[in-house]
């Protein structure tokens, strides 16, 4: 287990055809500041959305060797440069966080995404309830990040604690789900709108 940096990207209303170079020109900056994909996806392609409402998201979930790699990344010239060839393609959230990366020993994991929008700026000490943080033990999860400290890169969805929990499969990814996250999603609607969470089906390592 050692410290990590990672970058989180929600985007929708996405026009393919103006991603090509864009994406095209990624992986040589990723490698230059030690990042890669954990994981890639839109809907019907690896994502689902659990919570919230956001059914027409993709996600990209990467991690770097610290938070600082990920900021020099996002704001380093080749990157402003790449990130030129994607205006007017789309909307998108970007954000950057700590956590920890393990070993995962996984062949392909499956990653809970939680967003929840800290109305009164109050810092907590977990995302997850005590009975929660169990259940998550108990389905073979991991945590690899549970962040007050957001920094929102573009977009604005600001002002979100995000938590990211790996699991070994989809399997016991949604037997938690059903018996904790549930009962999240079914508390009022004015919290539903500050709560979002989608499962990621992760890149194979």
């Amino acid at each position: 287990m050692k410290e990590s940096g990672f970058l989180l990207v929600l985007g929708h209303s996405i026009i393919s055809e103006k991603m090509i170079k864009y994406s095209a020109a990624l992986p040589e900056i990723y490698r230059r500041y030690e990042g890669f994909y954990l994981g890639v996806g839109g809907p019907g392609r690896g994502v689902n959305t659990l919570s919230g409402g956001l059914y027409d998201h993709s996600i990209v979930f990467a991690t770097f060797p610290s938070i600082e790699n990920v900021k020099g990344f996002w704001h380093s010239d080749e990157y402003k440069n790449a990130k030129s060839l994607r205006k007017g393609a789309g909307i998108f959230n970007v954000f950057a966080f700590s956590g920890v990366l393990v070993d995962l020993k996984i062949d392909q994991p499956v990653f809970l995404i939680s967003l929840k929008k800290n109305i009164d700026n109050i810092h907590t000490e977990s995302f997850w309830t005590f009975e929660e943080l169990k259940n998550i033990e108990n389905n073979s999860g991991l945590i690899l990040a549970d962040s007050n400290s957001v920094d929102l890169l573009e977009g604005d969805m600001d002002g979100y604690i995000i938590n990211v929990t790996v699991f070994p499969n989809e399997d016991l990814l949604n037997q938690f789900w059903l018996s904790s996250g549930n009962a999240i999603h079914s508390k009022d609607s004015s919290i539903r709108r500050n709560y979002y969470c989608f499962s990621l089906l992760g890149l194979k390592l």
